[in-house]
């Protein structure tokens, strides 16, 4: 089945048998999963008992491109048929016939495409390149089929790891300082400071390492020096 609207618009025109509104929104991952590819988010609070809710979710599941919707408690993850993937991505590879009404598939859309939001606590690496080629790869595609793109990276510049990196600096003793010594660039010290302090840390709840998931430490005050350094940033404190 060739597809003629993206799967996000789909979403929005699956309405409830009211017609007053869609029962569900599409969202993408946070991070990318290889368990599922989109994230349906309910409108309904109790849609697990909600029959326009559930009707929807028959028929979405009925559709080609749906290959498993796993149910949890936020929501639903939909996972795409790979077969609908190749195939489709064939199509559009070859060009012509009906798949040249992909062309125009974003015109009347407006984007705005976040990618490669470097931290202003680590080192910058080849992960960053990796991000600006596919943010820019697929804001080009979405000019190219017609849709209006803003381009956003935002630079990580408080939070969590910000009072890391400070708290590890002030550890390693060189924050009186203007300049790391030696020849070792300014970023890499930074970042070597911040990773000694989360190590050091041993951040764990329920026999799960959290040390290399900075996202899940921003959830929660662990009330250490990093926490007390960040409210003294946040709090305007000239000296921290």
């Amino acid at each position: 089945m060739l597809m003629t609207t993206n799967l996000f618009d789909y979403f929005e025109e699956v309405p409830g048998e009211t017609g007053a509104y869609a029962p569900w929104a599409a969202r993408a991952p946070r991070r990318p999963s290889a368990s599922f590819d989109i994230k349906l988010v309910p409108r309904a609070p109790q849609w697990q008992s909600d029959p326009e809710s559930l009707r929807a979710l028959e028929r979405i599941e009925a559709e080609p491109w749906a290959d498993t919707l796993t149910r949890t408690e936020e929501g639903v993850e939909l996972r795409l048929d790979d077969n609908w993937i190749e195939t489709t991505g064939a199509a559009l590879e070859a060009g012509g016939g009906a798949e040249a009404e992909l062309v125009e598939l974003a015109r009347g859309g407006r984007y705005a495409i976040q990618f490669w939001d470097a931290n202003a606590t680590k080192a910058l690496h080849v992960g960053h390149l990796r991000n600006l080629a596919l943010g820019n790869a697929l804001a080009a595609s979405l000019e190219q089929g017609g849709g209006e793109v803003e381009r956003r990276s935002v630079i990580s510049d408080a939070g969590r790891s910000m009072g890391e990196a400070m708290a590890g600096i002030i550890r390693s003793g060189h924050h009186t300082s203007a300049w790391p010594e030696g020849d070792q660039k300014s970023d890499h010290f930074v970042g070597l400071c911040y990773a000694d302090y989360v190590a050091a840390g041993g951040f764990a709840e329920e026999g799960i390492d959290e040390r290399e998931d900075s996202l899940t430490r921003e959830l929660r005050m662990q009330n250490d020096a990093a926490d007390e350094l960040l409210k003294r940033v946040m709090g305007g404190e000239g000296e921290a």
